[in-house]
Parts: C-alpha cells; structure tokens; sequence
C-alpha cells in the first residue's frame, strides 16, 4: 500500500464508522415491526378492558367527553348511515391513526371481527384507551331501536314459526315421528 493510501485509511474508517451510527440511529422509520406484551393484551381481554356496550358509548357520547370514533364498515355502508361523529376507515388504514391520549378511541364494525382487528393492531402500536363497541354496528342499531320505544311502546312478541306441512300418512309411516 502506498503512502498516500495509508494516509487515507483512517479517514475513511472514521466515516464508515460515523455512517454506521447514523443508521443505527435514524433505524427504519417506515418499519411495522413491533413488540408486544401477549399476556397483557390476554388479560384485558378477559377482563373485558377491550370494549364497551352500546349503551357504555351512549354514555360517554351524551356526557360531553370526547370520544373518536372510528367506523370500519365499507365506505357505502358508512354514507348509508352511522354514528354521529364517526370516521370511515379501513383496517389497514387504522395504522395511521393514532389515539388522542385523554380521548378513547371506539372501532366498530358490522358484528365486530374488523373492529377486534384493528384494536390488536392500535394495541401493538402501544395506543392505550382503545376500545370496540361490542356486537358492532348490528349491537348499535338494535340498542337504539330499543332504547327509542322502550318507555314507549311494547315490544312485540316474535313471529311463530311456521307448521311444517303434513305428512302423507304413507310417509308418515316410513319415518315415524322425528
């Protein structure tokens, strides 16, 4: 090696090393890998820390404190109809979203498997006052149909399934009774 390159060489040590800190600190800002705690997202499942009831929402809707709701149905469904103060959001677009610390956060979605799913994912991102509306849009519209009438009107009673027609007593005998 000649004596300029040997002159050379610690400089461009030096800036390799200065460019391997660089990347080590700026890391990969675009990455989606995170870390979670399995356990303590299990437990408040099981203590049901990860929804509330139609009428939980109602609540919180009708005391003043701000809630951020987020629908997850698609975007036809949503024009057609939903709660007051709702976005529309994909699953997939929920990772965008982060939950306004002091403000919970309420997914909803037609029976609630798309709403539970975006939940783990705000969840594994580390937002905290996430929360699903149990049973979903089909939980909502029920419990607001039956809060509506229900100092109001009876409930009427569920139709009566129709008799099944009879049988020829040939095939009567064939099968017997079942």
């Amino acid at each position: 090696m000649s004596n300029a390159g040997t002159r050379i060489l610690p400089y461009l040590s030096i800036a390799c090393i200065s460019l391997a800190i660089l990347a080590v600190a700026v890391g990969n800002r675009s990455s989606t890998s995170v870390s979670i705690n399995l356990r303590s997202l299990a437990q408040a499942i099981d203590q049901e820390e990860d929804h509330l009831t139609p009428e939980e929402l109602r609540t919180m809707l009708t005391s003043g404190r701000g809630v951020q709701l987020v629908d997850l149905r698609d975007s036809a469904s949503f024009v057609a109809s939903h709660i007051p103060g709702a976005t529309n959001s994909t699953v997939a677009g929920v990772l965008e979203m982060t939950a306004t610390e002091g403000i919970p956060m309420v997914l909803y979605s037609d029976g609630g498997i798309h709403a539970a799913q975006a939940w783990m994912l705000l969840k594994a991102k580390g937002d905290q006052e996430v929360y699903t509306l149990l049973g979903g849009w089909k939980a909502w519209i029920s419990g607001a149909d039956t809060s509506a009438s229900r100092n109001t009107t009876a409930v009427p009673s569920p139709k009566k399934a129709p008799k099944p027609p009879n049988m020829s007593k040939e095939r009567e005998k064939l099968y017997g009774e079942c």
